[in-house]
């Protein structure tokens, strides 16, 4: 009997969620597929299976969310996770065929891109999908890592506040703060209230547990929240020769003042807290933005060393002209791009004339400036990697000399784009 690639009814979902939980390793759980029951019956969630007779062997979930591109403007992509195929069923396309199928349907929802978390690198880009952000994580020595002086002279001037809080004012309060640090960080994606509720131990995850949570928020002076943080204590009982060795695992630390300017205290006042926590002898920073400041806010920036780093969010542009126009750029200037595009969604050239105010982009038979996989385009367009980079690796192709130099003139931005969250 051939396998099926087929939309999943409710049901059908208990063996979807078998699937899904045997796909990651997991033995299938009546609690996991609990919890995601009102997830996946939200606005806009859709579950796809590949099916073997009545058996499912194949899954795929996609949903709309919105991330922040260049020029602050929020674009709904097409969010896929929950990618696998049973170890019974490789190597027989089922991948291939259910990706197919949910981009194709993407851009007929008129989604101009698509995003996901990819386990392994090598997958996902014969879908046209490039890397497009990147995180770092740093282990921190207490005993070496204390602020500058002036840093803690600049907290103290600024009158803030940091507070431990319950779960529950946490969950009233943190939103607001993950609002407007989504709406200025290139890459962030938006928070459903499910995740909240996972974070604050509203709805305990079976699987992805929070226990011992620690919940802590920064105000300033009058009093608004600027700064979250979730963290958590391991190796409790780790004393050496007397002297406490505990170790502080931030889970979450993101900051949104009301003006931009007034983040980096609200940041700063909450890298002094756990860098200052009594028995602390390393803070692990979770994942971070590759360019994070924090380090030179330190008397020793040595002190933070870099422990891991890996890609994050991957971009599949679907639809050129609109995602080029959904973003702006940070000079004015033109380019004729050409984008081979194995699927064919994205095939052509397109002439793109943008600037700080925004863009046009425009399919052309114009000879192109540059030519590139749509992957690398991927790659390129929340401005966090190098089209000189990319000529380099030969992932782009200039077709005269100083056109790379060209696009990241117009596409590159001042910071990286960061995307702290999975989904």
């Amino acid at each position: 009997m051939a396998i099926r690639i087929k939309d999943v009814d409710r049901a059908a979902r208990s063996a979807w969620h078998r699937a899904a939980d045997l796909g990651f390793l997991r033995p299938p759980s009546p609690e996991n597929e609990e919890f995601w029951r009102p997830v996946f019956s939200s606005r806009g969630h859709r579950l796809k299976g590949a099916f073997d007779g009545e058996r499912c062997v194949g899954t795929l979930r996609s949903f709309p969310m919105e991330i922040t591109v260049p020029g602050g403007g929020a674009v709904e992509a097409d969010a896929i996770t929950g990618v696998t195929v049973l170890p019974t069923h490789r190597r027989q396309g089922l991948l291939t065929r259910m990706m197919t199928t949910e981009l194709t349907e993407a851009v007929a929802r008129d989604q101009a891109l698509a995003i996901l978390i990819s386990v392994e690198w090598p997958i996902y880009g014969r879908f046209g999908f490039g890397p497009a952000t990147f995180s770092a994580e740093f282990d921190v020595d207490c005993a070496r890592g204390g602020l500058r002086a002036e840093v803690v002279d600049w907290i103290d001037r600024a009158a803030g506040t940091v507070e431990i809080v319950d779960a529950e004012e946490y969950a009233k309060a943190a939103p607001e703060v993950h609002a407007r640090f989504r709406a200025r960080q290139v890459g962030a994606v938006e928070r459903p209230e499910w995740r909240w509720q996972m974070m604050t131990g509203q709805r305990p995850h079976p699987v992805h547990k929070r226990e011992g949570a620690f919940y802590v928020l920064h105000r300033d002076s009058s009093g608004r929240p600027t700064g979250a943080l979730t963290y958590r204590i391991e190796d409790k009982e780790n004393w050496i020769g007397g002297v406490p060795q505990v170790r502080l695992k931030v889970d979450d630390l993101i900051v949104g003042a009301e003006r931009a300017r007034d983040d980096a205290v609200a940041a700063a006042a909450l890298w002094q807290y756990v860098t200052s926590v009594d028995w602390i002898g390393t803070v692990s920073t979770g994942g971070r933005s590759p360019d994070d400041p924090f380090p030179l806010l330190l008397e020793d920036a040595r002190a933070a060393r870099r422990v891991g780093g890996e890609d994050m969010l991957w971009l599949r542009v679907l639809d050129v002209p609109a995602a080029l126009e959904a973003r702006t750029y940070q000079a004015e200037g033109e380019v004729i791009i050409r984008v081979e595009d194995p699927q064919g969604h994205c095939n052509g050239s397109y002439h793109l004339e943008g600037g700080l105010d925004g863009a046009t982009c425009t399919r052309t038979t114009q000879e192109p400036d540059i030519t590139l996989p749509v992957d690398s385009l991927g790659t390129l367009y929340l401005g966090g990697e190098s089209a000189r980079r990319l000529q380099a690796a030969g992932r782009l192709a200039e077709e005269w000399t100083g056109a790379a130099a060209r696009i990241d003139t117009l596409f590159n931005e001042a910071r990286l784009p960061w995307s702290p969250d999975g989904f």
